[in-house]
């Protein structure tokens, strides 16, 4: 199961990767890192997800800014944010999602 995660979010980065960056060798590069700290990191990244409550939301806001530049970049070229905007966007959103962390019942 672990490896069918890793591979979804694989391609994931790959639209991720295009959507930041028309340089090829970067969306390689970008890729290639992703896969392999997926394929290592993929318990903690689940760990950080039942520990922190906003993750899982920052997560699906920074793919639908991705997937709205993509968007973007098919239907009118010139209303694309550049590529620091959108870094700095998504930086901003798992800022927010590492923010709270989910109290647990002994916490409360």
């Amino acid at each position: 199961m672990i490896a069918l995660t890793d591979l979804a979010f694989s391609l994931d980065s790959v639209t991720t990767a295009i959507a930041i960056s028309q340089e090829l060798w970067l969306i390689i590069l970008g890729v290639t890192i992703s896969l392999i700290a997926l394929r290592f990191l993929a318990g903690l990244f689940i760990q950080w997800l039942q520990e922190f409550t906003h993750l899982e939301d920052a997560g699906y806001l920074a793919m639908a800014l991705v997937g709205l530049r993509l968007l973007l970049r098919v239907v009118s070229p010139n209303l694309v944010p550049p590529e620091w905007m959108m870094v700095s966007m998504i930086a901003a959103l798992f800022a927010w999602g590492f923010s709270q962390r989910i109290q647990k019942a002994s916490q409360k």
